[in-house]
């Protein structure tokens, strides 16, 4: 597959994770997702960009990052869900004032 190609998929991919960010931010979860997305086709476009397709090396580094960021996400997911008793939030509630 040419590198336009993918380019382009990877395009497609990170405005559906936009919107699905932008649609669906008040449930914690979903937006957790999108944002893993996000994480997943900027991976893929540096990869294509500076041709490191065969470089296996800054993948796992960035797959590790994007593993212990998903886990803090969980984490503050199951906080919020045994404080609040739901997943859905506004901005007001997060902040701690």
């Amino acid at each position: 597959m040419s590198s336009m190609v993918l380019l382009k998929y990877v395009i497609i991919i990170f405005m559906a994770s936009l919107l699905m960010f932008i649609i669906n931010r008040k449930q914690f979860l979903n937006t957790l997702l999108a944002l893993e997305f996000m994480s997943l086709s900027v991976l893929i476009t540096f990869m294509v960009i500076l041709n490191m397709i065969n470089n296996i090396q800054f993948f796992l580094i960035f797959i590790a990052l994007a593993v212990s960021e998903a886990a803090l996400g969980l984490a503050i997911l199951i906080r919020l869900s045994r404080t609040k008793g739901t997943n859905k939030f506004s901005l007001s509630s997060m902040l701690c004032i």
